[in-house]
């Protein structure tokens, strides 16, 4: 069930996307992920945790991909920096980044929030969505927006980027579901 999880915001705001740019023509290719490029750049800047380094974390990752019905295997990649999380659109391993003291200050409620925060990514936005094509350009769109910024005369441009950031809270309010799901408990999420 994850459209049972999913946000609604979220299918409206990739079809108003997809209605004000030609996502079919220009998705193709865009940004296909390469799983062996995006290991090694965490490889060269974080510490790939091996399962006898953290194993209650890894029990805890799988634990929580069981109860999502997740099959895939986990990497857990801790790096520096302030406290956040990532999960790489990859299809095998998933990828997880944690980054900062999340892990040292987490409580195991807090850590289930988190991981199951980043599969809920994995399972609503990842290969499988029927959303990807949105999402991608929502993340280029975004992402062109921070780099060269966007002028508040040009309508047009104003509106995809305000369209590109809804769309992608709504993915992030998802991903809060699937965290709370995982957690169990309001207060730990």
């Amino acid at each position: 069930g994850v459209e049972l999880v999913r946000f609604a915001g979220e299918p409206h705001f990739a079809e108003l996307l997809a209605s004000l740019v030609d996502l079919a023509e220009r998705a193709k290719g865009a940004f296909v992920p390469d799983a062996e490029a995006i290991r090694r750049q965490l490889q060269a800047s974080h510490l790939l945790l091996q399962d006898s380094m953290a194993p209650d974390v890894y029990q805890l990752a799988r634990d929580v991909a069981a109860e999502l019905g997740i099959t895939e295997p986990v990497e857990i990649y801790q790096g520096a920096g302030a406290e956040n999380a990532a999960m790489h659109m990859v299809q095998s391993p998933m990828l997880i980044e944690i980054r900062g003291q999340l892990l040292g200050r987490s409580d195991d409620g807090m850590l289930r929030a988190l991981l199951g925060h980043e599969m809920g990514h994995y399972l609503a936005h990842g290969w499988q969505s029927p959303f990807i094509d949105a999402a991608r350009a929502a993340t280029a769109i975004i992402a062109m927006a921070r780099q060269i910024g966007v002028d508040s005369d040009d309508e047009e441009a104003s509106r995809l980027v305000s369209v590109a950031a809804r769309l992608s809270m709504s993915q992030e309010l998802t991903a809060d579901r699937f965290g709370l799901l995982a957690a169990g408990s309001l207060e730990a999420a």
